[in-house]
């Protein structure tokens, strides 16, 4: 039952941004801006520094370029 209540919101979230993005593609970019914008914080706010902390020296920054650079070829790839 507690997952169902952690869940439900998520869902509800996803609903609102599937009707709200369909108003235009000016909104649905503004929205999908909004949420990268939301993902750029939790990786910059939690992911990256705990990295720093559970791995010592230059593995974590070596980790997070290797990612941008993989992320931009995909980007241009596909």
């Amino acid at each position: 039952m507690s997952t169902v209540l952690a869940g439900l919101p998520v869902g509800i979230g996803a609903l609102l941004g599937a009707w709200i993005g369909q108003v235009s593609p000016a909104v649905l970019s503004v929205c999908l801006g909004f949420a990268a914008g939301a993902m750029m914080y939790v990786v910059s706010d939690e992911l990256i520094p705990e990295a720093h902390f559970c791995a010592h020296g230059e593995y974590p920054t070596i980790g997070l370029v290797v990612g941008v650079v993989l992320g931009i070829l995909l980007i241009l790839i596909l």
